[in-house]
């Protein structure tokens, strides 16, 4: 009886843990994406369709080259500090500290200079436009930005620095859109490319502020042999993360390029704005876990029962709260677009609905994905990634002639229902995974909810907003209920965000 109340009590907090770190991201994130709804909408009106295809172009060409630069180094830093972090070894913490600072450095600046070289080439063979170049110039400083951020973030996501994490993206949000709304007024689509770089320049100054006041692990002399030794690590396990996510950025490129090159620039801006809201919105409840629940589960990869028990409520939670947002998505897709955009980017609701079914398959695999990250298993990794991400961009190439502008999304959802039975036979077979009961109750409910809305707009294409509202508060309350029963509950908006900043002004240790 003890056993099962200690158990009972264990889950509770780990529930409890969950939703708090989800609550301070997410809470941060919607905070930024009302920020963020400002900032679009503006641009929209001022720039229209080929403005924002433009914007998107341009910033998925930093991401791409920020993933090639920092070779995995980031992610694999998280995983080492948060180690380090775990076991409370100070001396490795120290070590593998200063070897992620002075590695990112490094690459930002042998990036930024190979960026600034290639723009000629970049521009013709990446954008298709060789008349871009000088915008690519203006690339190669959002890179090395990017990659002196990331290295920042990973350092605050190894030692679980999560309010610090939410006051990042919100300062960043407000400080990206003071600034950038008024080039864009002044400027107009000359701003362009100051306006993608300021999102790498505010992450980069507000991160360099918290990271200084983060307490040094003691006065250890990090020896050059130490640093060498970490940096194999780093590039070891780094190196397939890093294709992965190069695969990840430039799919994500080449599909974008597609759009444009057979459906015009036009297309490529609805592309954009479906894609955008469909990231944005699944990051209030991924970008939780990848905050918290990667350095969690790396330190217990090797207790198979517990990793069972946090991947499944970690899968949970993720359902209770994204739920209702699919069903949202779904059902309300025109509206959203108009609200968020303008009028005339109504043709992106047909994307905008199968991105949001396709959420539900992300949403379930993501936890599942984290296993590998946290084994290291690289290299199984990259396959199941790359394998994904080349099916989707194929499938974007043969479906776009055939359905027009949904057949993008329709690849998305190709993608992720190949992705989660191989990345859950992959968890099968290293811990022995299977799902719990009330996992597969939330998805199964989110699943009906966005077949029924599926029926009603083919059978009464009018109703559809009213059902899927309906369904939607309703799968809401019943996540409300479970939480309750939980016993857990959600932070207040006041402890989120810009009020964390107070907490993370403390001074310098002198240790």
């Amino acid at each position: 009886m003890t056993n099962a109340t200690s158990t009972l009590d264990e889950d509770k907090r780990s529930y409890a843990r969950i939703l708090t770190s989800t609550s301070v991201i997410g809470g941060a994130s919607v905070l930024n994406i009302l920020i963020g709804l400002v900032r679009t909408k503006f641009v929209a009106l001022l720039l229209g369709p080929a403005g924002v295809g433009l914007v998107g172009l341009l910033t998925a060409l930093l991401s791409a080259a920020a993933t090639v630069v920092q070779m995995g180094v980031t992610t694999v830093g998280t995983r080492q500090i948060a180690e380090a972090h775990a076991a409370e070894d100070v001396q490795k913490l120290a070590v593998a500290r200063r070897a992620l600072i002075l590695a990112t450095v490094m690459l930002a600046a042998v990036g930024a200079t190979g960026v600034w070289l290639l723009r000629d080439v970049l521009a013709r063979y990446a954008l298709r436009n060789p008349a871009l170049a000088d915008e690519v110039a203006w690339i190669a400083v959002g890179v090395a930005l990017s990659v002196l951020a990331m290295g920042q973030t990973a350092l605050l996501q190894g030692l679980r620095r999560i309010r610090a994490m939410a006051a990042l993206q919100v300062v960043g949000g407000l400080a990206t859109t003071a600034v950038g709304l008024p080039l864009v007024l002044a400027f107009g689509e000359r701003a362009i490319p100051a306006f993608v770089v300021l999102v790498p320049l505010t992450s980069f100054l507000l991160g360099r502020w918290f990271v200084s006041r983060i307490p040094l692990p003691g006065e250890f002399r990090v020896e050059l042999p130490q640093l060498r030794a970490q940096w194999r690590v780093f590039l070891t396990l780094g190196l397939p993360m890093m294709g992965a996510g190069v695969a990840s950025t430039f799919a994500n490129l080449w599909i974008q390029s597609e759009v444009k090159a057979q459906l015009g620039m036009a297309a490529l801006g609805w592309f954009v704005a479906a894609n955008t809201i469909a990231m944005q919105y699944v990051g209030l409840v991924l970008g939780a876990m990848a905050a918290d629940y990667y350095p969690r589960l790396t330190g217990m990869i090797g207790d198979p029962p517990a990793t069972r028990r946090l991947v499944n409520q970690q899968t949970e939670i993720a359902l209770l709260l994204a739920g209702a947002l699919v069903i949202a998505m779904f059902a309300l897709a025109p509206w959203v677009i108009r609200l968020l955009y303008a009028p005339e980017f109504a043709p992106a609701a047909a994307v905008l609905r199968w991105q949001a079914a396709g959420t539900l398959l992300k949403v379930m695999s993501w936890p599942l994905g984290f296993i590998l990250l946290a084994a290291g298993a690289g290299r199984t990794f990259f396959l199941t990634e790359v394998t994904t991400l080349v099916l989707m961009a194929g499938a974007t190439t043969l479906l776009l002639p055939r359905f027009g502008l949904e057949g993008a999304g329709q690849a998305y959802f190709l993608a992720y229902l190949f992705y989660l039975p191989m990345v859950l036979a992959l968890a099968v077979r290293r811990i022995a995974f299977a799902w719990s009961r009330l996992v597969l109750l939330s998805a199964a409910a989110v699943a009906s909810a966005c077949g029924v809305v599926g029926v009603v707009l083919w059978l009464a294409p009018a109703m559809a907003p009213a059902v899927g509202i309906v369904l939607s508060v309703a799968y809401g309350s019943f996540g409300l209920i479970r939480l309750q029963r939980l016993g857990v509950s959600a932070p207040l908006p006041g402890r989120l965000s810009v009020f964390a900043l107070a907490r993370h002004a403390r001074p310098r240790s002198r240790n």
